[in-house]
């Protein structure tokens, strides 16, 4: 087995994890598993939203379930922060493992030439038993968007009926579907061009927290202002509603069985709870997104199985946890969110900051009790 990985290291690094550790992480859960799949995530932070989620080491927010095994045996502390992988490996206890490659503040744009090292060793890695979950596509739109992308969301949130919008015939609209079809479409296609997965679970992103929900500040505030969602979220929404439809749901990938999901479902934007600074998916939030990807991710594990007793015993009792732990998480829900909301772009720096001086000076070890809720 592989030496246990640094905790700090893994959860203070920005984008995404290190290579090294997403590697080790691998091979230890290999060494435990080497028969059952492993869930690679791909994108960027909306499912990489380890930044946003506070910590749950000492001094930190305690978790509000117990620490799944996969980290107790991965890490060399095992307090974990409560991300979308977190809330996965939670949910799908020793039947599979959920691995994070997805990176912080990327981009499609720049996966057009290359591959990014993180989507590089999903390519080189994934077998046929595992599962890919995306979501890219939202920072070519908030963080960075070309002059083109820029003139087409002007058109979409100013100068576009909402009624044209509805129907599918807004010709602002075009543009968009190409990004999230066609440009989505390449960027899967390169991660499973060597080995084909299980499946491949394509999401459309969540609608951003209104502005009348919540006080919470954002680094995406301006691009959200200019884009017209804090004073009419409907036209945004619906423009994502029908991205889905016409882009997303639409993506094909020779030779893998391609499985929409529309994250909207699940983060409605009218529950602040569910985020931090209005875009990235908070504890809660994660967790919700991990529920709603169990709802395929069961089905798959079952066929690939052949509906074994012990697995259709874990899919019966998935409802019951999302019961049991969503007590616990409101209860949690408080603190998690004074511990993680109100941090803007401009106090990001001095956060990270911190945290390396931390990692730097964290020496201790501490061994944690308890089992997962899914043994």
């Amino acid at each position: 087995m592989s030496q246990k990985i640094n905790t700090s290291r893994f959860y203070f690094e920005f984008k995404g994890h290190t290579i090294p550790d997403v590697d080790a992480f691998r091979s230890t859960t290999l060494s435990l598993r080497p028969d059952k799949p492993i869930i690679y995530l791909a994108g960027d932070s909306s499912l990489d939203n380890k930044y946003w989620v506070p910590t749950s080491s000492l001094g930190g927010v305690p978790l509000p379930v117990d620490v799944p095994e996969i980290y107790r045996a991965a890490l060399d502390r095992p307090h974990p922060k409560p991300d979308v992988a977190f809330w996965l490996n939670h949910l799908l206890g020793d039947r599979a493992t959920a691995l994070n490659l997805a990176v912080e503040a990327s981009t499609l744009q720049e996966r057009n030439d290359d591959l990014l090292d993180h989507d590089k060793f999903i390519r080189d890695n994934i077998r046929a038993e595992d599962i890919l979950i995306v979501s890219v596509g939202s920072n070519d739109i908030a963080m960075r968007p070309t002059f083109s992308t820029i003139r087409h969301m002007l058109q979409l949130a100013w100068l576009t009926p909402h009624s044209s919008l509805q129907k599918g015939t807004a010709w602002c609209l075009g543009h968009f579907v190409r990004m999230f079809k066609s440009q989505v479409e390449s960027y899967v296609s390169r991660l499973v061009e060597k080995h084909k997965p299980r499946a491949i679970i394509v999401c459309m992103i969540y609608y951003p927290l209104e502005a009348g929900a919540s006080n919470q500040e954002s680094w995406a505030d301006v691009p959200l202002k200019f884009m017209g969602y804090n004073r009419f979220p409907g036209q945004l929404q619906t423009a994502i509603r029908k991205m889905y439809e016409l882009a997303t749901k639409q993506i094909q990938i020779p030779g893998v069985h391609v499985v929409p999901c529309a994250l909207f479902e699940s983060l409605d934007g009218k529950c602040e709870d569910d985020y931090v600074a209005r875009v990235e998916p908070s504890s809660e939030g994660g967790r919700k997104m991990a529920l709603q990807f169990m709802g395929t991710i069961n089905s798959l594990i079952t066929a690939q199985t052949g509906g074994s007793d012990d697995t259709n015993q874990n899919n019966r009792t998935v409802s019951s946890q999302s019961e049991a732990i969503r007590g616990a998480s409101e209860k949690s829900s408080s603190a998690l969110m004074r511990a993680a909301a109100g941090e803007s772009a401009g106090t990001a720096k001095a956060r990270q900051a911190r945290a390396t001086a931390r990692a730097k000076g964290v020496t201790a070890t501490a061994r944690a009790k308890g089992a997962t809720a899914t043994r």
